[in-house]
């Protein structure tokens, strides 16, 4: 979430006050939020968990905290996950560490992915970790 919303954020609004904000950035966020929205419509329980916001409120996806993180709970939504991820991994491939943090802040504050997921990396990240498990 620091990641996002705070270091993305700051490496976001730096490039768009200079001018300098990439329209690679603004391109990998619109092909990340279609992604996402394509897995919300076969998967509507990640709406629940933040992705694909449409400033809607929901009932969260579990009503009480558990051992494990959410999603190790739903099979489902772990495949759906780390789809997400695999076409994540290949739209930031080429970008710099630098492109990655702007692509975090923007594709959180455009309603894609929620930002205690730390953005697109984050996502990735943790389809990585839940293989490991």
């Amino acid at each position: 979430m620091i990641r996002a919303m705070f270091l993305g954020k700051k490496a976001y609004e730096k490039s768009a006050r200079d001018g300098s904000l990439e329209p690679t950035i603004i391109g990998a966020n619109e092909l990340i939020s279609a992604a996402v929205r394509h897995a919300a419509a076969a998967h509507p329980d990640l709406e629940m968990a933040g992705f694909a916001q449409n400033h809607q409120s929901h009932a969260p996806v579990q009503d009480r905290c558990g051992v494990q993180f959410w999603i190790c709970t739903r099979p489902d939504l772990t495949k759906a996950l780390n789809a997400l991820a695999l076409e994540f991994t290949a739209i930031i491939a080429g970008l710099s560490p630098q492109e990655v943090l702007q692509l975090d802040h923007s594709a959180t504050i455009s309603g894609a992915i929620p930002a205690y997921l730390g953005g697109v990396s984050g996502v990735v990240n943790l389809s990585q970790t839940i293989a490991l498990v």
